[in-house]
């Protein structure tokens, strides 16, 4: 009885110091940094934020830490507030807005890769050879994606008499909120992703306020730029919501949201920051990866539409 009373005692000492070892290694090694301004977390949200870097952290197998910078900081000022972050961190992630600020930091540390990370809508620069990574949101493989996900969302019309096409007003209508930078290119892609889901949904798209009338017809929703019509739609018609915004802020009919922000791509940016050569190759090329989408399960009525949008989520352009 002695020995047991020994034993257990030890072995519950040996847990803790093995646990305490391995936080003690895991909070030494050199942290990633995103550097974004104040602004975001009352976008993202202070407990989503918390969330994600906690689960980043364990995912990188190293601490990811925010850098919080005033929207209208100099680069001078962006650049003591990341030295003062960490010493030697494994990399830095810049928003686009502070590429003055990582141009210097990059001069000044060039044995730390940066990156510097544009969502849609932003400058992001140019490479400049000095261990300087631009990466952009793939807005192409996104429309795509959103194509799909919007023909799941919209019911397919009964089908017309073999040889007979389908009438005009039958044509299920998709509303596509864009902003001005889309291209024709994008706009294929997002037609393609409708085609290739068997759809033949007619997309209608909008810049913000200046086309939309009240009482368009609509069969679902894709906000990718300003949308104030957005709210004068039906509450039963489903939206896809291009933003940084946390979801539980969105309104029930948006399904599904494609977040392009930095914090939520960093799985993706470390390894393209860290191990992409700065060959000649490189210098100049800006890389892209496309927005991580988040389908908003609980409010899908179907299990089979959930297993399908989640198969659309990640389907790559053919």
């Amino acid at each position: 009885m002695g020995k047991k009373r020994i034993i257990i005692p030890a072995a519950v000492v040996l847990v803790l110091a093995a646990a305490w070892l391995g936080i003690s290694s895991f909070l030494s090694r050199a942290p990633v940094l995103v550097v974004e301004d104040r602004v975001f977390e009352s976008i993202y949200g202070p407990f989503r934020l918390r969330k994600k870097q906690f689960l980043l952290s364990l995912g990188l197998k190293r601490p990811l830490r925010v850098v919080r910078i005033e929207e209208n900081a100099g680069d001078d000022v962006a650049v003591f507030t990341v030295e003062s972050a960490a010493e030697n961190p494994y990399c830095v992630i810049f928003a686009a807005r502070y590429y003055g600020a990582a141009r210097r930091y990059s001069q000044e540390y060039p044995e730390i890769p940066v990156g510097v990370f544009r969502g849609r809508g932003q400058d992001p620069g140019l490479g400049d050879g000095e261990g300087l990574k631009i990466i952009r949101t793939d807005q192409k493989l996104d429309l795509y994606r959103a194509g799909r996900l919007a023909a799941l969302l919209v019911p397919a019309p009964p089908p017309p008499e073999e040889g007979a096409a389908l009438p005009e007003e039958r044509v299920p209508v998709i509303l596509v909120f864009q902003d001005e930078y889309i291209s024709n290119d994008q706009r294929d892609a997002f037609k393609k992703g409708l085609e290739d889901e068997g759809n033949q949904s007619r997309p209608r798209y909008l810049i913000g306020s200046s086309q939309y009338q009240s009482g368009m017809p609509c069969d679902a929703a894709v906000i990718y730029g300003a949308a104030p019509g957005f709210s004068e739609l039906p509450g039963e018609i489903p939206g896809l919501l291009f933003s940084w915004i946390d979801p539980g802020l969105t309104p029930r009919k948006v399904k599904a949201v494609f977040d392009d922000s930095p914090l939520a791509l960093a799985p993706e940016l470390v390894p393209l920051i860290t191990e992409t050569g700065n060959d000649g190759d490189n210098n100049g090329k800006i890389l892209e990866i496309p927005s991580e989408i988040q389908i908003l399960s609980r409010r899908l009525a179907e299990k089979q539409l959930l297993e399908k949008m989640k198969s659309a989520a990640g389907a790559e352009l053919p």
